[in-house]
């Protein structure tokens, strides 16, 4: 691991299939929710899967029994993109689930920004929203390892997204993760067609 990373994340099962081929090691961790076909090649492939409905946590749960694996999950927290994700008023209770089951580890717990780039005020109100959560949990006494927010755009502009003092007062012992995303190529805003 030359780049010291914590953790690659990738968007795309095709991907992860191509750097486990090449025989990296790395955790890899599968940042969108996959399809139920898909989970058990991911097991087999030990990769970290965001998660973010009850009944595929289960159906993952049994999969890992029968391989006596512990499967590391993350958690994706929908604070506005509405792509993705729990809903806020329903994370406590899909945690207070997930801890009871043997084989699922909650690794990480993250949300996505809709517009760190542009707008400052809604990205504020999803990351205090996040912040909520990630209080909630930890007065619970749910320890989670990793946390993360910090997308190409919030690298740039939302500096306060990858900030240890903030996180340091909700969830104390958890790690920050960055996602550059397009970033790693230069830019972090989408290619507009100059034709």
């Amino acid at each position: 691991n030359k780049l010291q990373t914590s953790k690659i994340g990738l968007a795309s099962f095709e991907e992860i299939k191509i750097l486990r081929n090449r025989n990296i090691q790395t955790p890899i961790l599968l940042l969108y929710p996959p399809l139920l076909n898909q989970l058990e090649l991911l097991l087999d492939l030990n990769v970290e899967i965001t998660m973010t409905n009850y009944n595929s946590i289960l159906l993952l749960n049994k999969l890992a029994k029968e391989r006596k694996k512990i499967i590391k999950i993350h958690i994706q927290i929908d604070t506005g993109l509405n792509r993705f994700g729990v809903k806020p008023n329903k994370v406590m209770m899909l945690i207070a689930n997930i801890v009871k089951l043997k084989n699922i580890s909650i690794e990480g717990i993250w949300t996505h920004f809709v517009d760190a780039e542009n707008d400052e005020i809604f990205t504020n109100k999803q990351f205090e929203q996040f912040l909520k959560i990630l209080k909630q949990i930890s007065d619970k006494g749910i320890k989670i390892p990793f946390v993360h927010t910090a997308n190409s755009a919030a690298i740039s502009n939302f500096p306060k997204s990858y900030s240890k003092k903030i996180y340091a007062k909700v969830m104390p012992d958890a790690k920050i993760l960055i996602r550059p995303g397009c970033l790693l190529y230069g830019t972090y805003r989408p290619l507009v067609n100059s034709s």
